[in-house]
């Protein structure tokens, strides 16, 4: 796998069955060891196979390192994979194009012998160094690969190593080897005392007319005292203070030391060397890609064509503003961006040399992504059946417009419009969603907000049907049946009076009192969210009111005629205050002694009695022409009931004859013919008591006193 720099990854050879170890060339080649597969595999920096070699010579190879300085490439026979140790435990020396020179070291424990061997590194001066797992050791071989010495003892403790598995050398020249069954990395200074030298980087190039840097680092006591060697000849002597020193050269060719002393000492140990190379091929770039316009969020393709020696490491620039500085190998190279502006090369190295020709640009355009947003953002809304609710919905791009929404994402409905506020009329309950938008340029996405909208259904309320007839000072609670939710409000009416309105309902149902007469009636309702329009039932109440007793009376002498001014009765009762009662509306009633009398007049219905009194006064001496009684007599008085009656002073031949009991009840009423004297009148079918007898002519009224008594 290939992984850059900000972690992603990428399948860069996939050719190997078990690959161990691997080391870089300068020429960045990747040497790459394979023990199941028994060779070693070369690939350049783009990940192709440039050779192989190692078959039929080894047997099952883990470590490898690569020597820059001689060309060659050390590779570590492991040794096998069983418990056992063999002979075949050593370092196989290949040239670095595959060529087998000689191999060293075999199986054992003794001075430049190995159990197995995990893991090789290149030191200073040359050196060699061979990890040993099973040993718990490092072997030390020099340039010539002869065995120099081992270090490092089997165990846990610090500075043991137990099962090591690599060594290498960090910037110091100091050693580390990871140590896997303690779980450790230790690391070991190289004790040397007598001067030594570095030579860094290994390969530079440059280019004609500029000057190359090699940095020179020494140990051991200043000054020193150095010879270098440009192709192995032209011996230069330089003496120095300065630890690194910085040797500046201008010719192409291989650069190394050959002698060194120090304030005390004589080096032999000279590492490193520099490989100047001069570049006389002038890089140029141009884009040749052309202008292109691209929806926000899509990749454009910038294509830059480069001629010279790669790598090429380029510098950009979006509209005059430096961007990004990119190296590459590849000769066409496309940048893939999503920011608008001009694009040009500011700057171009080929190789680590500069370009002058920098031709050609393009002009990316990013049309932004339409977008759309509901004014009503993500609220709920309450809408009554029937209803509609402007769902206005904002756009921003370039019109036209076309968008599919949907509700509860269901049913989507295309629409396309050339305004920048379009208005949904929403009737049905659901989530509103724009699901897809494009404008003249660009298609989008849904959009974040999604009200919601939810269609209630029209409250109903129902009145019960009630005719209730009911006394003053009571009430009825008529049931009302409400649908919808609360709380309601409704109105009503009765008698045609004013619109009655109560609100704030929660109670379903709702008892309404009835106290007056009317037809009660439901005007309008409503619920929490709507106002309804069916309306059902109608009441007729009915209120009596008590009864209010009033007369007024008229006397003649005996005689009092009683009218009735009462209200809201039904029945009466009369006491006329001398023992004798009536039940008339309006009764008459006769007298038969003067004094003071205290009527009372009880008027009466289903809702109670009201009783009302006057005084009366009743003088029998006051004359009245009308009235006589004189030439009127009856006999036997008392009677059981059969009488006669005696006529005087009397010209009238028809007289009506009267019986009125107590109570005021004329329970006899008769025409007679006055042809004689002596009138025979039979009563004996009244009952007992007192009643009055009353004779009318024409210019006359004469009264008697009967008393029926029955043996």
């Amino acid at each position: 796998l290939k992984m850059s720099a900000t972690g992603t990854t990428s399948l860069f050879y996939s050719d190997t069955i078990y690959p161990s170890d691997m080391a870089f060339s300068p020429e960045k080649q990747l040497y790459i060891v394979d023990s199941r597969s028994k060779r070693v595999i070369v690939l350049d920096a783009k990940g192709n196979l440039v050779r192989s070699f190692g078959s039929g010579t080894l047997e099952y190879p883990t470590s490898i390192a690569y020597d820059s300085k001689n060309e060659r490439v050390f590779v570590g026979e492991h040794g096998g994979i069983t418990g056992s140790f063999t002979a075949n435990c050593k370092v196989w020396v290949f040239k670095s194009s595959g060529g087998l020179i000689t191999s060293f070291g075999r199986g054992g424990n003794g001075a430049g012998r190995f159990y197995r061997i995990q893991g090789i590194a290149m030191g200073k001066c040359g050196n060699i160094y061979e990890n040993d797992p099973f040993q718990g050791n490092i072997s030390v071989f020099n340039e010539n690969l002869a065995y120099i010495t081992k270090f490092g003892v089997f165990g846990d403790g610090a500075g043991q190593l137990n099962l090591p598995m690599d060594v290498t050398f960090d910037s110091q020249e100091r050693i580390i080897v990871s140590s896997l069954n303690n779980g450790a990395i230790e690391l070991f200074n190289v004790q040397d005392t007598l001067p030594t030298s570095n030579i860094t980087p290994p390969n530079t190039t440059i280019c004609a007319g500029d000057t190359a840097d090699i940095i020179i680092s020494f140990t051991g006591t200043a000054p020193w005292s150095f010879t270098y060697t440009h192709d192995g000849s032209n011996p230069t002597n330089v003496t120095t203070s300065s630890n690194p020193y910085t040797l500046q050269v201008s010719d192409s060719g291989i650069y190394e030391i050959t002698a060194l002393s120090d304030g005390n000492y004589t080096g032999t140990c000279f590492s490193g060397y520099a490989n100047v190379k001069l570049n006389n091929v002038i890089p140029t770039s141009a884009i040749t890609s052309p202008d292109d316009t691209v929806c926000e969020g899509i990749v454009a393709n910038v294509e830059f064509n480069f001629t010279g020696i790669s790598p090429w490491t380029f510098t950009y620039s979006i509209d005059s503003v430096l961007s990004d500085t990119i190296t590459t190998s590849d000769s066409s190279f496309v940048l893939p961006v999503t920011e608008a502006g001009l694009y040009e090369v500011t700057s171009l190295k080929g190789n680590g040399c500069s370009g002058v020709s920098m031709t050609g640009n393009t002009r990316i355009t990013v049309n932004p992504l339409p977008t759309s947003v509901f004014a009503a953002g993500n609220n709920t809304i309450d809408v009554c059946q029937g209803d509609t609710f402007d769902l206005d919905l904002d756009f921003t791009g370039t019109a036209p417009w076309t968008f599919t929404y949907t509700i509860d994402d269901m049913n989507p409905v295309n629409i396309t419009t050339l305004d920048s506020q379009y208005v949904i009329k929403a009737y049905l309950s659901g989530a509103y969603e724009v699901k897809q938008l494009s404008d003249l340029n660009c298609v989008a996405d849904s959009t974040d907000t999604h009200p919601e909208i939810i269609v209630h259904e029209r409250p109903t309320a129902a009145l019960a049907s009630i005719d209730s007839t009911f006394c003053q000072g009571h009430s009825i609670q008529m049931p009302i049946v409400f649908t919808g939710e609360a709380p309601y409000r409704f109105s009503y009416r009765y008698r045609n009076a004013s619109t009655v309105s109560i609100i704030n309902i929660y109670n379903n149902p709702y008892y309404l009192g009835a106290y007056q007469t009317g037809v009660y009636k439901l005007i309008s309702v409503s619920d929490k969210y709507c106002d309804g329009t069916d309306l059902y039932g109608q009441s007729k109440i009915t209120v009596d009111f008590p009864p209010d007793a009033l007369f007024t009376y008229t006397a003649d002498r005996s005689n009092v005629s009683f009218t009735n001014g009462s209200t809201n009765a039904d029945s009466y009762l009369w006491d006329f205050g001398d023992g004798h009662a009536s039940i008339k509306s309006d009764p008459d009633h006769i007298y038969f002694a003067s004094g003071t009398y205290i009527v009372s007049l009880t008027a009466t219905n289903w809702c109670g009695n009201h009783v009302i009194t006057d005084t009366i006064e009743v003088d029998l001496a006051l004359s009245n022409h009308n009235i006589e009684s004189e030439g009127f007599n009856i006999y036997p008085n008392p009677s059981d009931g059969k009488i006669y009656l005696e006529l005087s002073h009397s010209d009238n031949k028809k007289i009506s004859l009267e019986v009125i009991d107590v109570s005021g009840k004329t329970v006899m009423n008769e025409h007679l013919l006055n042809n004689s004297e002596r009138i025979f009148i039979d009563l004996s079918n009244l009952s007992e008591g007192f009643y009055i007898v009353r004779l009318m002519e024409s210019n006359k009224i004469r009264t008697a006193k009967l008393i029926i008594e029955k043996k």
